[in-house]
């Protein structure tokens, strides 16, 4: 869990760099964001694993609030089917 999610956040600074520095960095940006928004979904569904059904109740935004990453704004098979390119 950990090596992914600094593999997602060594992702999102290396398109940030490269916008930074007036390089083209869209494809990068969009990889980024697939990762990350992958890894989010991932994390708290092991969370979940770990601690029980505590992640489904209102008490505890776990799950439900990830859900969202992957839905908005975009479908994450436009970033991938545009790194493919």
């Amino acid at each position: 869990m950990a090596t992914e999610l600094e593999a997602a956040r060594q992702l999102v600074l290396y398109a940030a760099r490269l916008k930074d520095s007036s390089q083209p960095s869209l494809q990068q940006a969009s990889m980024a964001k697939l990762k990350a928004s992958e890894m989010a979904e991932q994390i708290c569904s092991d969370a979940i694993q770990i601690f029980g059904g505590y992640g489904y109740m209102e008490d505890y935004p776990g799950l439900h609030d990830s859900h969202g990453t992957l839905v908005a704004p975009k479908s994450t098979k436009v970033p991938t089917i545009f790194n493919a390119w």
